[in-house]
């Protein structure tokens, strides 16, 4: 090892009480050799070493999770623009999330700035492909790897957001992530005409996070109401107007669901002409036959 990682390192592992690292002890870490290496453009055998041996350090020593994540997102915007496919080092920053997510004390604020840095390049990936969309023949198929970046961020944001400190987080309307949110489901429900495995995932990752921004409580009500509000006064697309407006009338005034009642009908011998068939399944549901006889003797 050289001697930047050597420090960034040693630094890692005494901060096993999760204290904040400096930026610079981050920064020496992103430009150390083994963050060179996972996004080395010219081999794919330097990358998957690379990955091993970073998977081997946070084994060792766990309380380093946190550390190297902070490193790889430091070098995320460089692994989305270099000429090197970006799976392995998803692929390593997917591990490191996922393992000091695990660790009993979490340094939440990290997280969350993590949070917000994935919500604004997916929002970035979107526009990238929206514009690939806009020169797309419609008679043209998507290629097989188009998404595949974007599904590398979906995936981790799906696994940041399956902890309840993010969750409540997303559900805040005074913090950016709800505002991210929204408008990334917003984005992809436009990409059409580019349609592929990896997109229709995203499409159903983001659509479950959206869903679950839409809380009973009051005050996240209102913060998701004027996020929507937000995102209105700025769109000219008729078709996302539509879907907003639609989702701000069943949260200002919901449908309200029918009762479910048990019916109990017999049929007597002299009914025959009127209900016709058998009626051996009583108890009926209403919501099954209807409320009043008028759709009994319809069924």
């Amino acid at each position: 090892m050289n001697t930047q990682m050597i420090k960034g390192y040693e630094q890692a592992e005494k901060t096993n009480s999760k204290e904040a690292l400096s930026d610079q002890s981050i920064e020496t870490m992103s430009n150390s050799w083994l963050m060179r290496s996972i996004l080395h453009p010219n081999s794919e055998e330097l990358r998957s070493s690379a990955f091993n041996l970073l998977f081997t350090i946070v084994k060792v020593a766990p309380g380093t999770y946190e550390y190297f994540m902070s490193a790889l997102c430091y070098c995320l915007p460089k692994a989305l623009t270099g000429l090197a496919p970006p799976h392995i080092f998803m692929k390593a920053l997917k591990t490191c999330v996922n393992g000091g997510l695990q660790e009993k004390t979490l340094n939440k604020e990290k997280y969350l700035k993590l949070v917000e840095q994935i919500l604004r390049v997916i929002d970035q990936e979107l526009e990238k492909l929206l514009k690939i969309q806009e020169e797309t023949s419609p008679k043209s198929m998507a290629d097989l790897w188009m998404g595949e970046n974007l599904q590398g961020l979906v995936d981790i944001l799906g696994l940041l957001a399956s902890h309840s400190f993010v969750k409540e987080a997303l559900k805040r309307g005074d913090m950016p992530y709800m505002f991210y949110c929204i408008n990334s489901f917003l984005k992809i429900r436009k990409l059409v005409l580019i349609q592929n495995k990896s997109i229709k995932a995203c499409r159903e990752a983001l659509e479950k996070i959206f869903a679950d921004l839409r809380s009973e409580n009051e005050a996240d009500k209102i913060g998701f109401i004027l996020q929507c509000l937000k995102i209105l006064q700025n769109s000219n697309d008729r078709q996302e107007q539509t879907f907003l407006y639609e989702e701000l009338c069943n949260i200002i005034c919901p449908v309200k669901q029918k009762r479910n009642y048990k019916l109990l009908l017999e049929k007597s011998m002299s009914q025959d002409m009127f209900i016709r068939g058998q009626m051996n399944k009583s108890p009926y549901s209403s919501q099954q036959l209807g409320e009043i006889m008028r759709d009994v003797r319809a069924k």
